[in-house]
């Protein structure tokens, strides 16, 4: 836990300077912890089920996969990939971290954007 504070604390400080995010930095923290938190809980939970070398490139190809689903802008579309499978790819998008950290954080940083006069 102490890590993954730690480096939700790094993240969203370095975000919140860098970045020209309007989200608030004790609203983008949570969304930062909790993807950190679940996706170190992924890793571990790979390195489980495989060997060592093994557990480290499944980690590694979880994670280009969950990029690859995350509603990136040059990516398939997100309602594209929802209608993939029979209607089953929903499931996929919901399983990536990745995808629900960049929908919450657009969400919140929508509020701040205004209607053109």
């Amino acid at each position: 836990m102490v890590v993954v504070t730690a480096y939700a604390t790094v993240y969203t400080a370095m975000n919140i300077w860098l970045s020209g995010l309007a989200v608030r930095p004790w609203e983008l923290f949570p969304v930062v912890w909790a993807f950190t938190y679940t996706a170190f809980g992924l890793g571990y939970l790979v390195g489980v089920v495989f060997s060592m070398s093994g557990a480290q490139l499944a980690v590694v190809l979880l994670g280009f996969a969950s990029l690859g689903v995350s509603g990136i802008p040059g990516g398939p579309s997100v309602v594209g990939q929802a209608r993939s499978l029979d209607g089953r790819g929903a499931w996929i998008l919901a399983i990536s971290p990745l995808h629900w950290y960049f929908s919450v954080v657009l969400t919140k940083n929508f509020r701040f954007v205004t209607q053109p006069e």
